[in-house]
């Protein structure tokens, strides 16, 4: 590897880099009120709430329908009356049916004069739920059914049914839909300043999300350099792929001994049911729970046991519930379901180069459920567990 072509890039890009977060500091472009807040990634709270209150007729904004007509055209939703629409976060549309096939929440519902509705679905990092686009066009057949997640993957069988199609549902991504349909929405807010800066940040938001570089300039400056020097292409190859390969195997290590440190399996027992302890890594992120097994079945959703979910929220409020889990949490390094790739390259580095810094930064996470799983046990050792086997248990 030329190490005369390694310094050029190191050297312009840094220059690059370092005139455009002076610039992002002295303009206050690091200022997001949506990561002050923590809200990253709560999809009902932050995204959810957000988007239906652009697309609302009669929202704060006072634009109207604008913002909804901009979405309707953009997507090719025809014949439906913008200026009388209503919207909902949260529909509740029943209990869910033991087949699963009727019933839920659809996060965000649209409706106008005629009853033509547009049913949203907005996955940030949540799982799909049994059949749960399934139920949503069985309530509406006729409506127009989006399923919006950060890169615009198309549902899995498991929320379908097998038995939707492309035809049924529209698939949208944040990273190139909804960030050009908030491109749109800036276009016309010029005149209106507070609408057009938090627009502004929350493209921001997004952008951070999927992973794109939040300061465009700085993006296109890059490029231009890389551009203009293709000569240094081989170097940027290999420096990108072995940087790869570094956080793999960084990551390999951090799982390594997160099993070796993890205690899980089962910390209480009555009768035939076990309460274990579990942690994993999935689209949820680095996370650690809790589960209610019985006779080889997990049955966490069962009502018997709500004392102890009330618990564990009460341990910490930042516990999630699903059915599979009494409880589960995302540690305090990986909040708002971070993935362990997701850490910032300097700290991977970090990481790969101490071992005793990466043993540390394990010992931390075990310490913290150590000290969830004590006050847990604490609280629950005279708790009676149900005893009756649960048919509908998965």
């Amino acid at each position: 590897m030329d190490t005369g072509a390694l310094k050029l890039l190191y050297t312009n890009v840094s220059q690059i880099i370092s005139k455009h977060s002076a610039l992002a500091e002295a303009t206050g472009e690091n200022f997001n009120v949506f990561q002050i807040l923590g809200l990253e990634s709560a999809e009902v709270r932050t995204h959810s709430a957000f988007l239906c209150e652009l697309l609302n007729s009669k929202g704060s904004h006072g634009q109207g329908d604008r913002y909804l007509r901009l979405f309707a055209d953009r997507f090719s939703i025809e014949d439906f009356h913008t200026p009388s629409s209503t919207i909902e976060v949260e529909k509740y549309i029943g209990g869910i049916t033991s087949d699963y096939e009727n019933g839920g929440r659809i996060d965000i519902l649209i409706k106008d004069k005629d009853n033509r509705q547009i049913l949203i679905e907005n996955k940030i990092y949540a799982s799909d739920q049994e059949k749960q686009l399934l139920r949503y066009h069985r309530f509406d057949p006729h409506a127009r059914l989006i399923y919006l997640t950060l890169n615009g993957l198309p549902p899995p069988e498991r929320s379908t049914g097998n038995t939707l199609s492309k035809d049924h549902v529209l698939s949208l991504s944040y990273k190139d839909d909804i960030i050009g349909w908030l491109d749109a929405c800036l276009k016309e807010s010029v005149s209106k300043p507070l609408i057009r800066e938090t627009i502004t940040q929350y493209i921001t938001l997004v952008r951070n999300l999927t992973g794109q570089i939040e300061n465009q300039r700085m993006s296109s400056d890059i490029r231009m350099f890389i551009a203009n020097n293709p000569e240094l292409l081989d170097s940027m190859e290999a420096c990108t792929k072995e940087l790869q390969a570094l956080k793999l195997e960084t990551q390999a290590l951090f799982v390594s001994k997160m099993h070796a440190r993890f205690i899980s399996g089962e910390i209480m027992r009555t009768d035939d049911v076990s309460i274990i302890a579990k942690w994993d890594e999935d689209s949820d992120g680095v996370h650690f729970g809790y589960q209610a097994i019985q006779h080889g079945k997990n049955i966490s959703a069962n009502p018997d046991l709500a004392t102890i979910v009330a618990t564990l929220k009460t341990i910490d409020g930042n516990f999630h519930f699903h059915d599979f889990w009494l409880g589960w949490i995302n540690p305090e390094p990986f909040k708002y379901r971070k993935r362990f790739i997701q850490m910032a390259s300097s700290d991977l580095v970090a990481l790969y180069q101490d071992e005793s810094l990466l043993n540390t930064f394990v010992d931390k996470i075990v310490l913290q459920e150590k000290i969830i799983r004590d006050r847990l046990l604490a609280s629950i050792q005279s708790f009676k567990l149900p005893t009756q086997k649960i048919s509908n248990s998965e």
